[in-house]
């Protein structure tokens, strides 16, 4: 999709583009990495879910 389409459709929803103004301070890397390892392991157990009621 082009960026003039996004504009219509944001406008047409009454929506608009705007950029964040400023940036969140950077996070600890401790929790960074345990929150990754945690999403890991709920997007291989939703996999395995969705994937087994699409068989049936």
């Amino acid at each position: 999709m082009s960026r003039e389409g996004i504009r219509k459709l944001l406008h047409r929803l009454r929506l608009s583009w705007t950029r964040p103004t400023y940036k969140l301070v950077k996070g600890d890397p401790v929790l960074q990495a345990a929150f990754e390892k945690e999403l890991e392991f709920i997007k291989k157990t939703n996999h395995g879910r969705n994937r087994s009621a699409s068989c049936r």
